[in-house]
């Protein structure tokens, strides 16, 4: 979850807006390149493409030999033929599935044929949400019947041809679900399935009466055609001032058909671990939804721009956290880790795609060895074992990231505490099943790239680290303890329904704007006393909550400025802002008036008047065209706020002993130590225990994220249990 949107528009800047028709490049897939002023064709040099620049449709041709005779026999469907295994003279198998031709509600006829890794056939591989079991659709295989679930069934009705076969992969077709040893030898395989096919089909399900997907995917196309023709800087809004939206095929800016993006990113299949490997790998994929379908790509550019630029008008057309945050990290990984010769990175693709959800809590780390290997090219050591338990999985992903890292930033994935761990699983082992929204302060995108560049114990190439069965033995000393601690930075989501929840603007702003007030006060930001490090404390604070990490036009200078406008008594009448972007009268004597009123009656009032405001906000549309206004500045203010607050989501803020503060997990408890260890890029949390140090996570302490205070001298062995 963190920092998605700056994530997005380094999607935007990086990919443009140009569409791509792929030509005889073994191995590639079409993606898009920098917008340009002249036509013409270009290549990509990290993709091998020749780009044309025209928008392309996607259409198979179709053949129409003769359809087959069928033998039928009505028996239950009860034993696969054994698939070989890969040796020097015998290459790996795998079963394709021939799906006969038919239309409509005719029954569902096919085969399962062997053939080889190696020999490269065509055939096209089935993406989609296996959903609940019950009911079935029978399906007649290799003349017996068989039956699948229901969504499994539409999506083989949808896909299949009129008048000749259809070849797919089909996993729950194709693997023997009942055979746990050909699942280890088979899902080590599919990275390579995925991307060997010609195309990668997702079947999302189908569409609702009122036809909501394909709204979405006409709304979505249109983006990207706007995109094509302006480039990103389009401004929809201004269009929509004009009323010349549906001059390029959207509706009015106030149609609730917009809302169908929303309604299309919520859909089962964007929560699936297994897409991931799926949709990167591929060559070619295509969203599907009833009769209605679009290129991938023209929907990773469609949200990319909706994210950056509409959604902020028309609230009620952002999804789910959880779904919001498992599509852009998709589109982030399909940018910068699809195709091979990628140098990806394993922990980063665990750690980004952490919110999605698998029904076997293994998948979380099985799900993305086939990804890892085949994009990177380097081998692991990490088997896929169904008779393991899912602990000993996390352990093993656990020993591998480590031995293969010139870091220990695993250590800094957000964890459970003691109390709430898996059975069997150290303080020191990330539990991917977790459902957890945090991120840690070493994030990197799939890529490798640091969102940070944080160096607390001036890491070196190699690491002091001993693992002796499940304790982790490192070097470090305690540097500080933690002697008071803040509330959690929970933005106060809305519950809507057992799976989605949904930020709600106006009142969470309000909540965030408490949580800050009590964080400053915590700090001591009001008061005379200066920092450890001799700068003002209240600019320290200011600094911890951005973890002195400020990007676009929000300087670290006009950032402090702007939260002393915010709750300093008088400093926004006294100051007129930035030369560059003034704030204007009324806004300092609004921020004025809520700074005043937070210190008059605490951050508990503002709290209440969140949730208050919450109740007619789920009511009430807060859009259209007396909502937009005028065009807004270069410079927005409350930029500070959604820029910032991404970073310390689900962590609090706490101060120690020696008088220094920072941001830290949300299960830190005061009495917990601040350790710099060798190896790690950041601060640790440990907490002691009977017999070791439990680790906590990590934190970002002002002053000394870059090796200010860290002494080697001082290190010493580190038991973490």
């Amino acid at each position: 979850m963190l920092a998605l949107s700056s994530g997005l528009a380094d999607v935007r800047h990086t990919i443009g807006t140009i569409r791509v028709e792929q030509t005889e490049v073994s191995g590639e897939r079409p993606w898009i390149t920098s917008h340009a002023a002249n036509s013409g064709d270009r290549r990509e040099p990290s993709r091998g493409y020749w780009l044309k620049w025209r928008v392309l449709t996607y259409q198979q041709t179709v053949t129409k030999p003769s359809k087959p005779p069928l033998t039928l026999h009505p028996q239950p469907y009860s034993k696969y033929r054994e698939l070989s295994t890969r040796t020097d003279a015998d290459p790996a198998e795998f079963r394709v599935l021939k799906l006969q031709p038919g239309k409509g509600l005719d029954p569902l006829y096919c085969e399962l044929l062997h053939v080889s890794l190696d020999e490269h056939p065509p055939y096209d591989a089935l993406s989609y949400c296996w959903g609940s079991p019950d009911p079935t659709v029978a399906v007649h295989c290799d003349g017996l019947a068989l039956a699948v679930a229901t969504n499994l069934g539409e999506a083989l009705r949808a896909f299949r041809h009129e008048t000749s076969p259809r070849f797919l992969w089909v996993d729950a077709l194709c693997i023997n679900q009942d055979d746990i040893q050909e699942k280890q030898h088979q899902v080590p395989l599919m990275g390579r399935i995925y991307h060997g096919a010609s195309n990668v089909v997702i079947w999302l399900g189908s569409d609702t009466p009122n036809h909501t997907i394909a709204s979405a995917f006409s709304i979505l196309t249109s983006v990207r055609q706007l995109c094509d023709r302006f480039g990103w800087d389009v401004d929809l809004m201004q269009l929509a001032r004009y009323h010349v939206l549906e001059d390029y095929g959207l509706p009015d800016i106030v149609d609730e058909s917009w809302k169908s993006v929303r309604d299309l990113v919520e859909r089962p299949w964007f929560s699936r671990t297994w897409i991931i490997q799926e949709v990167v790998l591929a060559r070619r994929a295509y969203l599907h939804c009833g009769d209605s379908s679009i290129p991938f790509a023209d929907f990773c550019v469609g949200l990319t721009y909706l994210s950056l630029s509409v959604m902020s008008r028309r609230p009620d057309m952002i999804p789910s956290v959880s779904a919001y945050a498992q599509a852009t990290q998709l589109i982030m990984s399909y940018h910068k880790a699809g195709g091979l010769n990628r140098d990806i990175d394993l922990l980063a693709l665990l750690e980004n795609h952490r919110v999605a959800r698998a029904s076997d809590a293994r998948d979380k780390v099985y799900g993305f060895l086939g990804l890892y290997e085949l994009a990177t090219g380097r081998r692991h050591t990490i088997s896929a074992d169904y008779h393991r338990t899912a602990a000993e999985v996390f352990i093993e992903a656990a020993k591998e990231i480590i031995h293969h890292s010139d870091t220990l930033d695993i250590l800094g994935v957000p964890r459970q505490d003691l109390q709430h761990r898996m059975i069997g699983l150290p303080s020191w082992v990330p539990d991917w099943s977790a459902y957890e929204f945090g991120s840690s302060l070493s994030l990197r995108s799939p890529d490798g790239t640091y969102m940070f560049n944080f160096d607390a114990s001036r890491v070196r190439a190699t690491k002091n680290v001993t693992i002796r069965d499940n304790t982790l033995e490192l070097s470090g000393y305690c540097f500080d303890e933690v002697v008071k601690v803040g509330k959690v930075m929970d933005p106060r989501l809305h519950q809507d329904g057992p799976d989605h929840l949904r930020i709600v603007p106006g009142s969470t702003a309000l909540h965030i704007l408490a949580l800050i007030t009590s964080w400053f006060k915590l700090a001591g930001a009001f008061s005379s006393e200066s920092y450890p490090t001799g700068e003002d404390r209240f600019d320290a604070v200011v600094r911890a909550i951005f973890l002195d990490h400020f990007i676009g036009g929000n300087s670290r200078e006009a950032t402090i400025r702007f939260f002393k406008q915010l709750l300093v008594p008088l400093y926004a009448l006294r100051n007129s802002g930035s030369e560059d972007s003034p704030p204007s009268l009324e806004w300092r004597l609004s921020t004025q008036f809520w700074s005043v009123l937070g210190r008059m009656v605490g951050p508990r009032f503002i709290d209440a008047l969140a949730k208050l405001i919450r109740r007619g906000e789920l009511k009430m549309q807060w859009y259209g065209y007396v909502s937009m206004g005028q065009p807004q500045r270069k410079t927005r203010h409350d930029d500070y706020l959604m820029t910032g607050i991404p970073r310390v989501a689900y962590r609090r803020m706490f101060c120690t002993n020696l008088g220094y503060i920072g941001v830290g997990p949300r299960i830190l408890q005061e009495g917990d130590r601040v350790f710099l260890v060798e190896g790690s890029k950041v601060p640790l949390v440990l907490r002691l225990q009977v017999k070791g140090w439990e680790l906590i996570g990590d934190c970002y302490m002002h002053g000394i994220m870059q090796g200010e205070a860290f002494n080697i001298v001082k290190c010493n062995q580190i038991t973490i249990i």
